[in-house]
């Protein structure tokens, strides 16, 4: 049997089975490292772990596809993960390092990159009524939802650099994990409708 664990506010508590509620039941090794990341300055120190938490909620077996994609900005490129029902954009997720958060410039890009990217997908094809894209500076991170009915994509920061406590939920505490299950659930509600 593997050893988990499971993510209670910032403590880790043993579980030693896979059954859980929790989005974010992950094998010991792997939550590890990610906390480890979270130390981390290289991007890609999260790239594993975030392919690993995002294939738990969406499995191939649901015709899910978690796909990291490299994406040029004016002076760098990143990773945005995209998460695909049959070949048709539900997510997106920007993954950054906690301390590119400080640079107002990054998360400008940032913010400009997610806007972008989440109306660029909506005028292709939308299979939910909300298009969702988790943007994270380490385990931090904020939600951008492209609502199909009023053509919105609120947080507004489009003129400005949004701040940094824009990004204030914790992926690793309670409300962040809650955030995080409510959009899955809204994705996986109108999957049965699209996947099978």
């Amino acid at each position: 049997m593997c050893c988990c664990v499971r993510v209670l506010g910032n403590a880790l508590v043993p579980n030693g089975r896979f059954e859980t509620t929790s989005l974010f039941t992950v094998p010991k090794a792997q939550l590890l490292n990610w906390l480890t990341s979270s130390l981390s300055q290289a991007e890609n120190d999260y790239y594993g772990t975030f392919n690993s938490l995002l294939s738990h909620p969406f499995p191939l077996s649901e015709y899910y596809q978690v796909a990291p994609q490299r994406v040029a900005d004016s002076s760098d490129s990143t990773t945005i993960f995209v998460v695909k029902l049959r070949e048709v954009p539900v997510l997106f997720v920007d993954v950054q390092t906690h301390v590119a958060c400080d640079s107002d410039r990054v998360r400008k890009l940032v913010d400009e990159k997610m806007r972008n990217k989440l109306l660029d997908s909506a005028r292709d094809n939308m299979l939910t009524p909300v298009l969702h894209g988790p943007s994270a500076f380490g385990t931090h991170f904020r939600v951008y939802e492209y609502t199909a009915e009023g053509r919105s994509l609120p947080p507004d920061h489009c003129t400005d650099t949004p701040p940094r406590d824009a990004w204030h939920l914790n992926i690793l505490d309670p409300e962040g994990e809650a955030r995080l299950k409510e959009v899955v659930g809204h994705i996986n509600r109108w999957s049965p409708d699209f996947g099978h």
